[in-house]
């Protein structure tokens, strides 16, 4: 089973730094979940909207 590296804000280019940056942003800090997810910034950005959509903010 191949696995999904998990992609260092410092390293992270392009619209993945933007969406880690973004992550950082709301919640202080990048959790690993964050970073694996960070292979499809897509997929951060949707996170943190439902996030905040099920929080009421």
């Amino acid at each position: 089973m191949s696995r999904l590296p998990q992609i260092q804000p410092a390293e992270a280019t392009g619209a993945t730094a933007e969406a880690l940056a973004e992550v950082r942003a709301a919640l202080g800090a990048v959790p690993n979940m964050a970073k694996v997810m960070a292979n499809s910034p897509a997929l951060v950005k949707g996170w943190l909207a439902l996030s905040g959509a099920l929080s009421g903010a």
